[in-house]
Protein backbone atom coordinates (compact mmCIF):
# COMPACT_ATOMS: atom_id res chain seq x y z
CA UNK A 1 0.00 0.00 0.00
CA UNK A 2 2.79 2.37 0.65
CA UNK A 3 4.31 2.17 -2.74
CA UNK A 4 0.75 2.72 -4.33
CA UNK A 5 0.68 6.36 -1.75
CA UNK A 6 4.29 7.04 -2.72
CA UNK A 7 3.15 6.93 -6.22
CA UNK A 8 0.87 9.70 -5.58
CA UNK A 9 -2.59 7.27 -5.15
CA UNK A 10 -5.30 7.82 -2.65
CA UNK A 11 -5.30 4.04 -1.11
CA UNK A 12 -8.32 3.35 1.85
CA UNK A 13 -9.05 0.14 3.38
CA UNK A 14 -12.06 -0.93 2.03
CA UNK A 15 -14.65 -4.24 2.34
CA UNK A 16 -17.47 -4.70 -0.22
CA UNK A 17 -20.94 -5.65 1.36
CA UNK A 18 -20.94 -9.80 0.64
CA UNK A 19 -21.66 -12.25 2.80
CA UNK A 20 -18.67 -14.81 1.96
CA UNK A 21 -20.05 -17.21 3.45
CA UNK A 22 -22.87 -17.56 1.00
CA UNK A 23 -20.49 -16.47 -1.95
CA UNK A 24 -17.87 -19.79 -1.03
CA UNK A 25 -20.50 -21.51 -0.85
CA UNK A 26 -22.90 -20.81 -4.20
CA UNK A 27 -19.08 -20.98 -5.35
CA UNK A 28 -18.88 -24.86 -4.72
CA UNK A 29 -22.38 -25.56 -5.82
CA UNK A 30 -21.79 -24.34 -9.35
CA UNK A 31 -18.14 -25.23 -9.84
CA UNK A 32 -19.75 -28.47 -8.57
CA UNK A 33 -22.00 -28.73 -11.52
CA UNK A 34 -20.31 -28.12 -14.15
CA UNK A 35 -17.58 -30.40 -13.43
CA UNK A 36 -20.67 -33.02 -13.26
CA UNK A 37 -22.05 -31.37 -16.29
CA UNK A 38 -18.64 -31.88 -17.49
CA UNK A 39 -17.84 -35.59 -16.81
CA UNK A 40 -21.18 -36.38 -18.90
CA UNK A 41 -19.54 -34.62 -21.60
CA UNK A 42 -16.59 -37.05 -21.65
CA UNK A 43 -18.18 -40.00 -21.44
CA UNK A 44 -20.99 -38.99 -23.94
CA UNK A 45 -18.31 -36.62 -26.88
CA UNK A 46 -15.61 -38.93 -25.87
CA UNK A 47 -16.89 -42.28 -26.13
CA UNK A 48 -14.63 -42.71 -22.45
CA UNK A 49 -14.96 -44.12 -18.98
CA UNK A 50 -15.07 -41.70 -15.98
CA UNK A 51 -13.38 -43.44 -13.03
CA UNK A 52 -10.59 -43.46 -11.20
CA UNK A 53 -8.53 -44.64 -13.85
CA UNK A 54 -9.19 -42.10 -16.25
CA UNK A 55 -10.26 -38.80 -14.02
CA UNK A 56 -8.40 -37.15 -11.12
CA UNK A 57 -10.17 -38.08 -7.53
CA UNK A 58 -10.87 -34.27 -6.67
CA UNK A 59 -12.80 -34.00 -9.91
CA UNK A 60 -14.24 -37.26 -9.40
CA UNK A 61 -16.02 -36.20 -6.05
CA UNK A 62 -16.79 -33.16 -6.88
CA UNK A 63 -18.91 -34.42 -10.22
CA UNK A 64 -20.78 -36.98 -7.58
CA UNK A 65 -21.84 -33.63 -5.47
CA UNK A 66 -22.60 -31.98 -8.48
CA UNK A 67 -24.87 -34.90 -9.64
CA UNK A 68 -26.86 -34.72 -6.57
CA UNK A 69 -27.82 -31.02 -6.95
CA UNK A 70 -31.13 -29.84 -7.85
CA UNK A 71 -31.58 -27.22 -10.19
CA UNK A 72 -32.75 -24.98 -7.60
CA UNK A 73 -29.92 -25.39 -5.57
CA UNK A 74 -27.74 -24.03 -9.11
CA UNK A 75 -29.84 -21.48 -9.53
CA UNK A 76 -29.83 -20.01 -6.03
CA UNK A 77 -26.18 -20.44 -5.94
CA UNK A 78 -26.02 -18.54 -9.18
CA UNK A 79 -28.65 -15.79 -7.91
CA UNK A 80 -25.69 -15.31 -5.19
CA UNK A 81 -23.58 -14.59 -7.59
CA UNK A 82 -25.47 -11.89 -8.85
CA UNK A 83 -26.05 -10.62 -5.43
CA UNK A 84 -22.40 -10.41 -4.86
CA UNK A 85 -21.65 -9.33 -8.05
CA UNK A 86 -24.22 -6.40 -7.33
CA UNK A 87 -22.08 -5.51 -3.88
CA UNK A 88 -19.00 -5.21 -6.35
CA UNK A 89 -20.78 -3.12 -8.77
CA UNK A 90 -21.90 -0.71 -5.28
CA UNK A 91 -18.44 -0.79 -4.43
CA UNK A 92 -17.36 0.69 -7.64
CA UNK A 93 -19.25 3.51 -7.99
CA UNK A 94 -16.95 5.14 -5.49
CA UNK A 95 -13.55 3.26 -6.03
CA UNK A 96 -11.76 2.81 -9.57
CA UNK A 97 -9.21 -0.51 -8.40
CA UNK A 98 -10.40 -2.78 -5.43
CA UNK A 99 -6.94 -4.61 -5.13
CA UNK A 100 -6.89 -7.87 -2.98
CA UNK A 101 -4.16 -10.31 -2.24
CA UNK A 102 -3.58 -13.43 -4.46
CA UNK A 103 -3.46 -15.57 -1.04
CA UNK A 104 -4.75 -14.82 2.12
CA UNK A 105 -1.02 -16.13 3.85
CA UNK A 106 2.41 -16.45 2.54
CA UNK A 107 2.83 -18.60 -0.52
CA UNK A 108 2.26 -22.25 -0.29
CA UNK A 109 5.40 -24.71 -0.96
CA UNK A 110 5.01 -26.53 -3.79
CA UNK A 111 3.36 -29.92 -3.47
CA UNK A 112 1.41 -28.89 0.12
CA UNK A 113 -1.56 -28.71 -1.69
CA UNK A 114 -2.10 -32.69 -2.73
CA UNK A 115 -4.66 -34.25 -0.64
CA UNK A 116 -3.73 -35.67 2.74
CA UNK A 117 -4.85 -39.16 3.01
CA UNK A 118 -7.93 -38.19 4.95
CA UNK A 119 -8.92 -35.77 1.91
CA UNK A 120 -8.45 -39.28 -0.41
CA UNK A 121 -10.70 -41.38 2.25
CA UNK A 122 -13.60 -38.84 1.87
CA UNK A 123 -13.35 -38.38 -2.23
CA UNK A 124 -12.91 -42.51 -2.37
CA UNK A 125 -15.87 -42.85 -0.13
CA UNK A 126 -18.04 -40.48 -2.28
CA UNK A 127 -16.94 -42.36 -5.59
CA UNK A 128 -17.82 -45.56 -3.81
CA UNK A 129 -21.55 -47.43 -3.97
CA UNK A 130 -21.42 -46.38 -0.44
CA UNK A 131 -20.98 -42.50 -1.07
CA UNK A 132 -23.86 -42.29 -3.83
CA UNK A 133 -26.11 -43.84 -1.20
CA UNK A 134 -24.99 -41.24 1.02
CA UNK A 135 -25.21 -38.43 -1.79
CA UNK A 136 -29.04 -39.85 -2.17
CA UNK A 137 -29.93 -38.25 0.65
CA UNK A 138 -29.91 -34.56 -0.28
CA UNK A 139 -31.61 -33.34 3.40
CA UNK A 140 -28.73 -34.93 5.22
CA UNK A 141 -26.27 -32.66 3.70
CA UNK A 142 -27.52 -29.55 4.75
Amino acid sequence: MSLLKDLGHQVEEVSPDLDETEVFKSFVIVIAGHVAAKLEEIKTVFSRPVNKNTIELPNLALGAIGRKLSVVDFIQAKESWRVAGAAMDTLFTDYDMYLTPTLGQPPVKVGSLEPTSKDNMVMNLLVSPVGKVLLGNRDRLK
